[in-house]
């Protein structure tokens, strides 16, 4: 827990060579940004246990590196399936074990 809070700022996805982003058990509020979907490197995900809102962005699917992430959805708005499908297939090429989890 590092104690953050307040909104994920945009300029993430300038940070293109990052693997891991680490958010869970913080006061963050707002939404993961779109911009997310910028981060190719991106390995894994973690931003359970937070405030955030929205829903998480299908730009997830354009990160081809990914194959962790975890996401309390309790503050989120509901996944629709679509949305929540769209999200889903883009891991399918990857290994069964490593699907997203989301908390509901």
């Amino acid at each position: 827990m590092n104690q953050l809070s307040g909104s994920i700022p945009t300029q993430l996805g300038r940070l293109s060579s990052m693997q891991v982003l680490q958010l869970e058990r913080n006061s963050l509020t707002g939404s993961l940004p779109t911009e997310i979907g910028r981060l190719t490197s991106m390995l894994t995900i973690f931003a359970f246990k937070n405030q955030l809102t929205g829903q998480l962005p299908t730009e997830l699917g354009l990160l081809p590196e990914l194959t962790n992430m975890c996401a309390t959805t309790r503050h989120l708005s509901p996944l629709t399936a679509p949305h929540l499908i769209s999200i889903y297939l883009s891991f399918t090429p990857r290994s069964p074990a490593h699907m997203p989890c989301i908390y509901a």
